[in-house]
């Protein structure tokens, strides 16, 4: 028995210490293997207890990368954070959204009517860049 707990001990200190550093820096979003790990936390909570807006800035990034027109971003997300700070919007027809994944858990209808025609990609843990066509 005692053989056991030394052995056992350490390997699930060993497991959570890496699952820890798997999120890094995404620690808002971690969520343990067992709740399916921070690629399905999203599933599990909503709005400001997942979304603090922490994604917001690599999905500026990648707009920017990928050539954003000015004014061409639609952003839906929890974050009080000031989204003229990180993105030009507009009323210029849009080419970028970016969804917050509570909206995905709410089956928000804009993401149903977008989802099979356009591009999709993660962002940290908490959002989604979509590529409208």
């Amino acid at each position: 028995m005692i053989l056991c707990c030394r052995i056992l001990v350490p390997l699930c200190l060993l497991a959570t210490i890496a699952s820890t550093l798997r999120v890094y820096p995404h620690q808002l979003a971690y969520f343990n293997e067992a709740a399916g790990g921070p690629e399905n936390g999203w599933k599990h909570l909503l709005h400001s207890n997942l979304d603090w807006g922490q994604d917001l800035l690599l999905a500026a990034k990648y707009a920017c990368r990928k050539g954003c027109p000015a004014g061409s971003v639609r952003v839906t997300s929890y974050s009080r954070m000031p989204m003229e700070a990180l993105f030009e919007l507009g009323d210029a027809p849009p080419q970028f959204l970016i969804l917050s994944k509570a909206c995905l858990k709410q089956e928000d209808p804009l993401w149903k009517n977008i989802s099979n025609h356009n591009e999709s990609k993660a962002l940290g843990y908490t959002s989604r860049v979509v590529l409208l066509r």
